[in-house]
Formats: structure tokens, C-alpha cells, sequence
């Protein structure tokens, strides 16, 4: 009975992890505020304990800021994209609240990229990007679905 009951525990743990398939993160970067990155995962989930979810993701990057160079009289400010490309990493995900706002859910999470091979030349390559945000830890992710 007992090892039945552990079993159904870890599955809660996978179905959770599984919620964040096909998802969009919405992300400020702390380099410039007035941006945002959007990354679309779909995750493979790797491992679930303790509520930290290790997905391999593969994953394509956006990046949009405001077009400062729009001509005079425009209302609407346009955005336009200062960031584009696809990468496989590994993100572990541990999430410490999640609620429901509107018809988003927001997971309060923190959130790692790690490579487990050349490791130095990819957190170089992100942050030669400009995408420090994706390294350090986050809160509040906003998921779409």
C-alpha cells in the first residue's frame, strides 16, 4: 500500500511539470526594462522531485522592444523585434506558488538555465545576447497556454 501511495505522490508531481508544456514565458530582461522576451517551450520533462522540474526545451527566443525611430504623429508605437533564435538548453523550473489571474495562470517560480556540456561558451553566448534573464533566477512568470 505504501509504495502505491509514493507512486500516486510522484505522479502529482508529473502532471504539474506537464502543465508547463507548450507554454510562453513572459520575461523582463534586467539589462532593459522596457523590453520583454517571450520563450515558447516544449519541454521533455526530464525529472520531477520536490516540485523542481528539469525539462530539455527546445525553444525559439523573441525579443521585442519600442521603435523609437516611428514617424512623428504616429499614436501607435510599434514594436520591433531585437532578438531572434532557437536554442536547446536544459531550464530546471521550481515552483513555489501558483494561482490563477484572469485566464493566465502565474507561477511563482525561479528558474536556471544549465548546460550540461561547453557550459561557459553558452552562458557567454546569452549574455553576449543580452539575455542575462534567462540565467539568473525569476519570479512571477506569466504563462500563456
Amino acid at each position: 500500500m505504501k509504495k502505491r501511495e509514493s507512486k500516486i505522490i510522484n505522479n502529482e508531481y508529473k502532471l504539474e511539470a506537464l502543465s508547463l508544456i507548450n507554454c510562453t514565458f513572459k520575461m523582463k530582461p534586467l539589462h532593459s526594462p522596457e523590453s520583454s522576451i517571450s520563450v515558447d517551450i516544449k519541454p521533455s520533462i526530464k525529472n520531477t522531485i520536490d516540485r523542481t522540474h528539469e525539462v530539455e526545451i527546445v525553444t525559439n527566443i523573441r525579443g521585442t522592444e519600442l521603435d523609437e525611430n516611428m514617424e512623428e504623429g504616429s499614436s501607435s508605437r510599434r514594436k520591433k523585434p531585437w532578438l531572434e533564435f532557437s536554442a536547446t538548453y536544459f531550464l530546471v523550473i521550481t515552483e513555489t506558488k501558483k494561482t490563477k489571474e484572469k485566464d493566465n495562470m502565474v507561477i511563482e517560480a525561479s528558474i536556471k538555465a544549465v548546460w550540461p556540456f561547453i557550459r561557459e561558451f553558452s552562458q557567454n553566448m546569452f549574455f553576449r545576447a543580452g539575455i542575462p534573464a534567462i540565467i539568473v533566477p525569476m519570479n512571477l512568470l506569466e504563462i500563456e497556454k
